[in-house]
């Protein structure tokens, strides 16, 4: 018997008129740039990816992949930043290495 991915809901199958919506390699490919590059805005990830960030930080947002820091760093970006949570490092590390899943 398979065992479903631990963010099955998150990343379901989608259906045809879902198309925009971002898949499972989009959001963990953007994971893994968030984790490369802890505290980084939407703008500076925009340049680094092809994916539309509105629809990917909103998905990871709501399963807690991700933390939005709404306060300003000192002398840099005036717009939210972005980090990893340590579930959302979790979940990368199972999406890479699903062998570890024990």
């Amino acid at each position: 018997m398979r065992l479903p991915h631990p963010f099955h809901s998150l990343l379901a199958d989608q259906q045809p008129s879902q198309k925009n919506r971002p898949g499972n390699f989009e959001l963990f490919a953007l994971l893994k740039i968030i984790l490369k590059n802890p505290k980084r805005d939407q703008s500076w990830l925009q340049k680094h990816t092809e994916t539309d960030l509105g629809l990917c930080l909103g998905r990871l947002e709501e399963a807690r992949l991700i933390r939005v820091h709404e306060q300003p760093l000192t002398g840099g970006p005036t717009a939210p930043t972005y980090s990893i949570t340590p579930a959302g490092v979790r979940e990368l590390a199972l999406f890479m290495f699903p062998a570890a899943r024990r």
